[in-house]
C-alpha cells in the first residue's frame, strides 16, 4: 500500500511576497507499508529553506531494523541545538547469536553502541562496545571508547564468572570462580586494573580473595586469604562440636598477615586462639590458649568436678607478654575443694603465683548443742608482708542447761591468743541471777595486760538490784559494788592518773537521743548529747542529727570547752547532698556538698561551699570558698573556684576548661585567673595540641597563650612534622599582639620589650603579694614567679651572644628536631589510654 502527496506553489506577485506569502513552496509526502515493512518520506521547501525527514522500519522473523534521517538548513532549528543532519540506525538480531547495533550521527559527531550475546550449553558470552566523539561527554570524562566482555561458565559443581572493562589503554578485570561439591565450598575472586586514578585513590592494582569451607561430620574448617600489592592476610578457623549440651567443643582460629597498618592498629603479624571444652553432667574442663608473634603467649585452663559430697575447682593461667609481666605474674594457679555431709563441712583454697603461694582451709562441725569452726591460713606472698605467714583461728560454742560457753583461739606465727567467755543465767528473763565471765590471754607486745580476767554478776528482783564486778589483770584484782540502776563507779588502788571513774547515762528511744555524763577523780563531769532523726521516704534516704558536748574535766585532753554540731544527709537516685554546721568555742565551720548525676549526654556536677571563722591564726577571721566541677570523667572537665577573704577587696576566682581527644584535637586546656569585681581576666594560660598526621607524615601542632593583666601577652605556636624523608620543627612566638614589628627590627626591640614587660609584671606581683602578705600560701606562691622573672631579666642583660652560645652547647636544636614528634605521639597515646581506662 503506497500513498503519495505532491504540492507545489509558485508565483511572481510582489505584493503577495511583501505580505509574507512565499514565492515558491514545495511539499512532498510518501508513505508505503506492508506486513513487515514501513517507509515514510517528507520533504518540505519554502523558497531556499527546506527540511527532509525519512523513516524506514523492517521487521522480519529474526531481524528488526530501523533507519531515521533528518536534514535541514533552517537557522531557527540550529539555534535550538538541532543539528542540520541527524541519522539513526538500529538493528536487532534475534538469531542464535543475538546482537544489537545502534548508530547515531548528530551533526559531525558519531556515536556507536553494539552488543552481542552468545549462549552455549555450559557458558554464556556477552560483548559490548561503545564509541563516541561527543564533546560534552568527553568533558565529563566519559571515555571515547569503551569495551565490556562478560563470560558466565558453569557446570553442576563449578561456576566461573569473568568481567573485563577496557577504556583505551585502561582496563579492569574481575574474576569470580566457585566450586561446590558435597560439604566443600571453594571461592576465588580476583580484581586487576591498570587505572592510575584508582591506584591514587588507594585501590590496589591486584586483589586476590581465596575462601574455602570444608565440613566433615562434626568438624568444620574455614580458610580465607586476601592478597594485594605483595601484602596478604590469612584467617583460618577450625570448629569441632556436636552441638549438644554435654560433649566436646574445639575452636581454633589463626591469623597471619604482613600489613603494617593492621599491626599499627594492634593486630599482631601472627595470632592463634584455641578454645577447648569438655562437659559432662558432673565434670567440666576448658582451656584457652592465645599465641601471638614470637615468644608471646597466654593460656588459661579451668576444671570443675562435682559429686554428691563435694565440689572441686582448678584454674591455671600462664603468660609471657613483656608488658603484662610488669603487673601480673607469668604463672598463677587457683584451686578450691569443698566436702560436706549432714554435720560437717570442709573447704580448701590454694593460690600460687610463680614461687609464692596462699593456702586457706576451713572446717565447720555442728552438733545438737555445740558448734566448732576452724580456719587456717598459710602464705608466702611478698605483697602480704603485714599479715602473718601462718594464722589459725578456732571458734568453739557449747550450750548446756543454764550455761553458754564461747571460746576463740588464734595462732599468729606460733603465738597463741585465747579469749574465753561464759554466761550463766536464764536470759532474756530478768529476775534471778546472771553471771558473765571473760578471760583473755596473749603474748603480744602491746600496751594491754597479757592476762586479764573479768567477772560480772547481776541479781535482780522486784524490790532490789545488785551488781558485782571483778576485774583481774596480771594477777591483781579489785572488787567494786554499786546499788544504782543507771550509775557505775570504778575505783582502784594503783598509781594511775585516773583513780576513779563514774558514768551516768540516760537514753530516750522516742527522740533517738543519748546523754552521758562522765567524771573522773570526782571532778567536773563531761556531758554528751546526741540526737538522730530518720527522714527517709520511698526512694529517698535522709538523716539529720545534732551533737552537743561540754568537756568538763576533759577540757585539757580535748583542747575545747564546748562543741555543737548539726548536719544532714540526703541521697536520691541522681542526687547526693551533705550539710554540716560545726561550732567549738569561738571557731565555726560550715560546708555544703552536692553531687548531681546526669544522663550519658550531660556531665555530672559537683559543688562544695565552705565558710571558716577563727580557724586560722591570721588577721582575717573569716574565709569563704566555693568550688564547682562538671565532668564526664573521660573527655571534658570544667571547674570554677572562688576564694573570699574578709581583708581582701576582691574575690579571687580560678576557672578553666579542659578537653581531651575530640576529633583530631589531642588536648585543649584553658585556665583563667581574675578578680570577681573587675569583670576581666587578670591571667590566662591556654594550651592547644592537635594531631594532623597521615599514614606517611606525622604532623602535630601546638599553641600556647599566656596573658597577665591587660598589657602583658605572650603567644607561642609550633608545628612538628616527621616522615621517612625529613623532620621539620617550626616555632613562632609573639610577645604583644599590638606590635607587628618588621623582621630587621626584632633583634633590637626584643630585649627592651621583654625587659619592660618583666618589670611591669614584677610590679603587679609585688603589689599583689603585699595585699595578701598575711595569707601564707598566697604570699609564698606569688613569690615564685617574681624570682623566675628576675633570673630571666639577668639572662637578657647578658645579650644575644650568651643565648647563641647556650643554644649551640645545649643540643636543644637536635633534640627538638628528633624528639618532639616522638614525645607528641607519646602524649597522644597516653591521652588515649586515659580515655580507655576512664570509659
Amino acid at each position: 500500500e503506497r500513498q503519495e502527496l505532491d504540492v507545489v506553489l509558485t508565483h511572481n506577485i510582489q505584493g503577495a511576497a511583501d505580505i509574507g506569502i512565499p514565492m515558491r513552496m514545495l511539499l512532498d509526502v510518501v508513505s508505503e507499508k506492508n506486513s513487515n515493512f514501513y517507509k515514510g518520506f517528507i520533504n518540505f521547501c519554502v523558497n531556499d529553506k527546506q527540511i527532509t525527514e525519512e523513516l524506514n522500519f523492517v521487521q522480519k522473523l529474526d531481524v528488526v531494523s530501523l533507519n531515521y534521517k533528518l536534514i535541514h538548513n533552517i537557522d531557527t532549528l540550529k539555534t535550538l541545538q538541532i543539528k542540520d543532519r541527524i541519522e539513526l540506525q538500529a538493528i536487532l538480531n534475534l538469531k542464535v547469536t543475538r546482537s544489537f547495533s545502534l548508530k547515531v550521527l548528530y551533526g559531525a559527531h558519531l556515536t556507536v553502541l553494539e552488543g552481542q550475546i552468545q549462549e552455549f550449553e555450559t557458558s554464556t558470552n556477552i560483548t559490548g562496545n561503545f564509541h563516541h566523539s561527543l564533546p560534552w561527554l568527553l568533558q565529563v570524562r566519559v571515555p571515547s571508547s569503551l569495551q565490556i566482555d562478560v563470560v558466565f561458565q558453569g557446570r553442576n559443581t563449578t561456576q566461573e564468572r569473568y568481567v573485563h572493562i577496557a577504556a583505551g589503554e585502561t582496563s579492569i578485570t574481575y574474576i569470580i570462580n566457585s566450586y561446590y561439591v558435597g560439604h566443600q565450598v571453594d571461592l576465588f575472586c580476583q580484581s586487576v586494573h591498570s587505572s592510575e586514578v584508582l591506584q591514587a585513590s588507594g585501590y590496589p592494582k591486584a586483589i586476590n580473595l581465596i575462601f574455602s569451607l570444608q565440613k566433615s561430620g562434626n568438624k568444620a574448617k574455614t580458610v580465607c586469604e586476601i592478597q594485594y600489592d605483595e601484602k596478604d592476610i590469612t584467617v583460618t578457623v577450625d570448629v569441632d562440636t556436636d552441638f549438644e549440651l554435654f560433649g566436646v567443643f574445639v575452636f581454633v582460629a589463626e591469623v597471619k598477615h604482613s600489613i603494617s597498618l593492621l599491626h599499627h592498629l594492634g593486630l599482631p603479624f601472627f595470632l592463634k586462639i584455641t578454645v577447648q571444652e569438655v562437659m559432662t553432667e558432673n565434670e567440666t574442663e576448658g582451656a584457652l590458649r592465645l599465641t601471638y608473634e614470637q615468644n608471646k603467649n597466654f593460656s588459661f585452663s579451668i576444671s570443675r568436678k562435682k559429686d554428691q559430697q563435694g565440689e572441686e575447682l582448678n584454674i591455671k593461667a600462664l603468660q609471657t607478654h613483656p608488658f603484662f609481666l610488669q603487673y601480673f605474674p607469668c604463672a598463677a594457679q587457683l584451686s578450691s575443694k569443698v566436702n560436706y555431709d549432714m554435720s560437717e563441712a570442709k573447704g580448701k583454697l590454694y593460690l600460687r603465683m610463680e614461687k609464692r603461694d596462699f593456702n586457706v582451709s576451713a572446717k565447720l562441725t555442728l552438733t545438737g548443742s555445740s558448734y566448732t569452726n576452724a580456719i587456717e591460713v598459710a602464705q608466702t606472698m611478698a605483697q602480704l608482708k603485714i599479715f602473718p605467714r601462718q594464722l589459725v583461728l578456732m571458734t568453739i560454742y557449747q550450750k548446756g542447761n543454764r550455761t553458754h560457753l564461747l571460746r576463740h583461739i588464734a595462732l599468729w606465727d606460733g603465738k597463741e591468743i585465747k579469749l574465753t567467755g561464759t554466761y550463766t543465767g536464764l536470759f532474756p528473763k530478768l529476775p534471778g541471777g546472771h553471771g558473765i565471765q571473760v578471760e583473755l590471754l596473749h603474748p603480744l607486745s602491746i600496751p594491754f595486760p597479757w592476762h586479764a580476767w573479768a567477772n560480772l554478776y547481776v541479781k535482780h528482783s522486784a524490790r532490789s538490784h545488785q551488781d558485782v564486778l571483778t576485774v583481774i589483770w596480771n594477777e591483781k584484782d579489785k572488787i567494786g559494788r554499786h546499788r544504782t540502776s543507771y550509775r557505775a563507779t570504778v575505783a582502784h588502788p594503783f598509781n594511775y592518773t585516773l583513780k576513779q571513774l563514774e558514768v551516768l547515762s540516760l537514753s530516750e528511744r522516742r527522740g533517738r537521743k543519748y546523754s552521758q555524763q562522765v567524771s573522773g577523780n570526782a571532778g567536773q563531769p563531761a556531758h554528751l548529747r546526741l540526737g538522730l532523726e530518720d527522714k527517709s521516704k520511698m526512694d529517698i534516704t535522709a538523716w539529720g542529727g545534732c551533737v552537743t558536748l561540754s568537756a568538763g574535766q576533759l577540757q585539757r585532753i580535748l583542747s575545747m570547752e564546748h562543741l555543737h554540731a548539726c548536719g544532714s544527709l540526703e541521697q536520691r537516685p541522681t542526687l547526693f547532698n551533705e550539710y554540716l554546721d560545726l561550732n567549738w568555742d569561738d571557731k565555726k565551720f560550715k560546708h555544703n556538698f552536692t553531687y548531681e548525676r546526669n544522663q550519658l549526654l550531660y556531665p555530672d556536677k559537683f559543688q562544695l561551699e565552705a565558710v571558716l571563722e577563727n580557724i586560722f591564726l591570721t588577721p582575717c577571721a573569716k574565709q569563704q570558698i566555693l568550688g564547682k566541677i562538671e565532668t564526664n570523667y573521660y573527655s571534658c572537665l570544667d571547674y570554677y573556684m572562688s576564694f573570699e577573704f574578709c581583708d581582701l577587696p576582691n574575690v579571687i576566682v580560678l576557672s578553666g576548661k579542659h578537653q581531651l581527644k575530640k576529633d583530631d584535637i589531642i588536648l585543649q586546656s584553658e585556665g583563667r585567673f581574675h578578680f570577681a569585681d573587675h569583670g576581666r581576666d587578670e591571667g590566662l594560660i591556654g594550651i592547644f595540641i592537635k594531631n594532623q598526621s597521615t599514614a606517611d607524615v606525622k604532623n602535630y601542632s601546638l599553641e600556647i597563650e599566656l596573658r597577665a593583666f591587660e598589657d602583658i601577652w605572650l603567644g607561642l605556636t609550633g608545628t612538628a612534622a616527621s616522615s621517612s624523608v625529613q623532620s621539620q620543627i617550626l616555632v613562632e612566638g609573639i610577645i604583644d599582639q599590638k606590635e607587628k614589628n618588621k623582621l630587621n627590627e626584632i633583634g633590637s626591640l626584643l630585649k627592651a620589650t621583654l625587659t619592660e614587660k618583666i618589670k611591669k609584671f614584677d610590679g603587679y606581683l609585688w603589689r599583689f603579694r603585699r595585699s595578701v602578705q598575711h595569707v601564707g600560701f598566697l604570699s609564698e606562691a606569688a613569690g615564685w614567679p617574681s624570682i623566675a622573672l628576675q633570673r630571666a631579666a639577668g639572662f637578657l642583660q647578658s645579650g644575644v651572644t650568651a643565648v647563641t652560645q647556650v643554644w649551640k652547647q645545649s643540643g636543644i636544636e637536635h633534640n627538638l628536631r628528633s624528639r618532639i614528634p616522638l614525645y607528641l605521639e607519646k602524649i597522644q597515646d597516653v591521652v588515649q589510654q586515659m580515655q580507655n581506662e576512664l570509659q
